[in-house]
């Protein structure tokens, strides 16, 4: 069964023949090729003669074995001049110098590029420096709730909730949820594949045990505040000799390939970042399962891990807000709206109640405030502040 994707689909349909380089950027095996094999047949569908569709994967190459030229040669021989062409480059990180044939197809004219690739340093530095004005990002990302239960032909229950929090949102494991012991094989198979082959070959890392344990690290802390100090005084107790350097480019290295997301602390009275205290969150809750093993005791990292990917895939940027000495898990922001968020298992006890109200009424700019929980109250209102549920949260059409 493949999965339509709609949203992505339909982005890439108003992107169309729009004089811009389409960049699909994302994970490892969270269904770029897919998207685009979709949007080849919606081209087919809409009139384009498939010969105009010409498709390069480079996914099992390497970056010596393919090259700019190498590119360009492929997509000359096989461009039908005076026609607009479809050019589709999926993994395009894995060719040495792909950017410069990238732009010199998108310069020549006649071609609409769309282009997919697993490591975000590539549009961080290579697309914004040299594509500056001339590309646009699609970011995809593992299934949500609301597709893992069409994918999976579930309803909405809270078994159906249970069971996406163990195995995640990869296609591959979603179509492997009567066999868990499978999924969890493909699960561990693409941590390792996107960790060993993805980040260590590509940057000649020398003790990869390391990065494996930084990794681990961040997954064990998902919504606690961490900084490099932290993290290297953690590796230097476990007998690994390390500098601050080090763990910083390591951090980088596991961001670029989109295992883990950041959350910057954004003082919401001031509306400005901080430069200390990050939080992480990964890709899918499953390559933390397969990594680590599930644990209930773990349900709240899981809920907020949940709650920062879905407001991601909503098309929010999201940060921890800090509200004198109190936090918000998260300010989301985009250009239309500005919402805060609390989650929380429950707030039946008084005082859980009161700390997680606590930061959202001090604050008096009209802005949108809700608290998530996994047991919801009977009283849906808090004085302004809404309550819903996390399968509500999740299954919301409306993007609140």
């Amino acid at each position: 069964m493949i999965m339509p994707r709609d949203d992505y689909l339909n982005e890439l349909k108003s992107l169309r023949d729009v004089p811009v380089i389409k960049v699909i950027t994302g994970i490892r095996r969270c269904g770029k090729s897919t998207l685009l094999e979709l949007f080849k047949e919606y081209l087919i569908g809409s009139g384009v003669p498939e010969d105009r569709i010409i498709t390069m994967t480079l996914t099992h190459g390497s970056e010596e074995e393919i090259t700019a030229a190498d590119i360009l040669n492929e997509v000359r021989g096989k461009r039908a001049d005076g026609e607009m062409n479809y050019v589709f480059l999926d993994e395009i990180q894995m060719a040495r110098s792909w950017e410069k044939a990238v732009l010199t197809i998108f310069e020549e004219g006649g071609s609409d590029v769309y282009i997919t690739g697993s490591n975000s340093e590539m549009f961080s530095s290579k697309l914004s420096s040299l594509l500056s004005g001339r590309a646009a990002v699609v970011e995809m990302f593992p299934f949500s709730y609301k597709e893992f239960l069409l994918f999976t032909e579930q309803k909405d229950s809270s078994d159906s909730l249970s069971e996406y929090m163990r195995i995640g949102g990869f296609p591959l494991a979603a179509a492997l949820r009567g066999k868990p012991e499978y999924a969890m094989t493909v699960l561990d198979g693409i941590y390792r594949t996107a960790v060993l082959r993805d980040i260590i070959e590509r940057n000649n890392i020398r003790n990869p045990q390391m990065l494996g344990r930084i990794s681990s690290f961040l997954m064990r802390n998902i919504g606690n505040p961490v900084s490099v100090k932290s993290i290297a005084d953690y590796m230097v107790s476990a007998g690994f000799k390390v500098n601050f350097e080090t763990v910083d480019s390591y951090l980088g290295m596991l961001e670029e390939a989109f295992i883990f997301y950041r959350a910057k602390r954004y003082d919401v009275k001031a509306k400005e970042e901080l430069v200390v205290n990050d939080k992480f969150y990964v890709a899918d809750m499953g390559l933390r399962n397969s990594a680590l093993g599930f644990r209930e005791a773990d349900i709240g990292q899981f809920m907020e891990n949940l709650v920062y990917l879905e407001l991601r895939r909503r098309g929010y940027s999201v940060f921890v807000g800090k509200v004198n000495a109190m936090e918000i898990d998260f300010v989301a922001m985009n250009k239309e709206s500005t919402a805060y968020y609390q989650v929380s298992y429950s707030i039946e006890d008084p005082e859980t109640k009161r700390r997680e109200l606590e930061p959202l009424k001090k604050l008096r700019d009209g802005h949108r405030k809700t608290i998530i929980t996994m047991v919801p109250s009977l009283n849906k209102d808090h004085d302004g502040i809404r309550e819903i549920g996390l399968r509500e949260f999740l299954m919301d059409n409306s993007g609140q």
